[in-house]
């Protein structure tokens, strides 16, 4: 009967372990399905400013995302978005680079991305160059961008 026992104990064990590491496979193949969409997005996103078009970026929000730049207020509404974007393009930016450093989070609705940046003008010339951490929220229209805070790398020039 103890042998049987032992049999039975460590028979569940090896179920719960298989569970165990075939959960961890999919969470693992899910980040990467997220990683995908996010690249996707964020393709997206530089390609409206290549080609001027506004509704490539602020598409990339959620309807409660919000832009939260250094050294200014929050933006969160659409046409906030969109005003973001034509100052942007109006002070020369053409080509946004987009480079994920980490994905991470637990949540299957919400997941950060750290990543860098570099914004070039029109002769391919760096305007800015930062880091970047967005939350990203899984939408019934896929992820979008629900917080995007950034700033720049470059010495802030001051008169003194």
């Amino acid at each position: 009967m103890r042998f049987f026992r032992k049999s039975i104990s460590l028979l569940a064990l090896c179920i719960t372990l298989n569970q165990a590491g075939n959960a961890q496979k999919a969470k693992h193949h899910d980040m990467d399905n997220i990683a995908v969409e996010i690249n996707a997005s964020n393709q997206l996103y530089s390609k409206g400013f290549e080609t001027h078009n506004a509704a490539l970026v602020v598409n990339r929000y959620a309807a409660d995302g919000a832009i939260m730049p250094p050294n200014s207020i929050s933006i969160s509404t659409p046409q906030g978005f969109l005003s973001f974007f034509n100052n942007g393009y109006e002070h020369g930016i053409r080509k946004v680079s987009l480079h994920t450093t980490g994905l991470f989070g637990r949540s299957i609705n919400m997941i950060n991305e750290e990543g860098l940046y570099e914004l070039k003008d029109e002769k391919e010339q760096t305007i800015d160059k930062g880091k970047y951490l967005v939350v990203w929220k899984k939408t019934r229209n896929g992820w979008k961008m629900y917080r995007d805070i950034f700033n720049s790398n470059l010495t802030a020039l001051h008169d003194h």
